[in-house]
């Protein structure tokens, strides 16, 4: 299992009402039906990385790794963000996405990426 950031944890065992709620919402609004499992993945990367939430970019493209979404999608998502975010959130969004990639090829131990 991933392990959580400190802070949501510490949120979650303080409040777990609130996670319990937002974790409904979250999973109400994916059943909605109209997307595939990999396009909910691909649309929240691509909402964080718009949004500037780097945290968020990170955890997004955790999951889309772990579901074995290939990483030339994650890295196309991020160079997509160029015209319209500019290039300083683009290359922030990259750092983080390629760097994930690379840290999934490291820890795996195979050299490949998952989803690869």
């Amino acid at each position: 299992m991933e392990k959580r950031p400190k802070t949501y944890r510490k949120f979650s065992t303080r409040h777990p009402e609130v996670i319990e709620a937002y974790d409904t919402l979250n999973n109400e609004v994916k059943s909605l039906g109209a997307l595939s499992e990999e396009e909910i993945l691909l649309a929240k990367l691509a909402v964080s990385i718009g949004a500037g939430l780097d945290g968020a970019t990170a955890s997004q493209t955790r999951k889309a790794l772990k579901s074995g979404i290939d990483p030339a999608k994650l890295e196309q998502l991020a160079i997509l963000a160029l015209p319209t975010l500019g290039l300083p959130r683009m290359m922030q969004a990259y750092k983080t996405i390629t760097t994930l990639i690379e840290a999934a090829k490291e820890s795996d131990g195979s050299g490949q990426t998952p989803g690869a």
